[in-house]
């Protein structure tokens, strides 16, 4: 074997040594980025889940009959509950795998909108608030089964 066989042997050995270790570290920091994705949407379910919590409590501020009570802004009220919904719409994905959660708060939505234009006609809509409680309710339901599934994962 001549020196320059042993060198390439060499170089060859530490080739294979190197592939090596970068597969491991590949695969390391793979496994390290799902955990991150995976620690992000279970940061956002629960985000969800307090901000639809405030939401509920917003929704049972609007009025169920008219006139409204005295010092009661429906508008103020209507605007919070449309930013609660839109924070929560802009953390979830349309095709991911919490896209269930998403359909509930549109629906909350199509509901809210039919409260707010038959408000805005002088009739107060008390199934429309009903329907946006069970709603919101059921998409809080969603994510917090969600959140469950996800820490069985761990």
């Amino acid at each position: 074997m001549t020196e320059s066989d042993i060198i390439t042997t060499i170089g060859t050995v530490i080739t294979i040594i190197s592939m090596i270790v970068t597969i491991f570290y590949t695969n390391k920091t793979k496994k390290y980025k799902e955990q991150i994705q995976f620690d992000i949407r279970k940061i956002n379910l629960s985000g969800i889940v307090d901000k639809l919590k405030r939401t509920q409590d917003e929704v049972r501020k609007l009025p169920k009959t008219l006139p409204p009570k005295r010092g009661v802004k429906v508008d103020d009220i209507l605007t919070t509950i449309k930013s609660h919904f839109d924070y929560v719409l802009n953390l979830l994905d349309s095709d991911g795998p919490d896209s269930e959660i998403k359909t509930y708060i549109k629906g909350a939505q199509s509901s809210l909108n039919l409260y707010e234009t038959s408000f805005s006609t002088n009739q107060a809509n008390n199934d429309e608030v009903v329907n946006i409680t069970e709603y919101i309710q059921e998409a809080i339901s969603k994510s917090n089964t969600k959140i469950l599934i996800l820490e069985k994962d761990l």
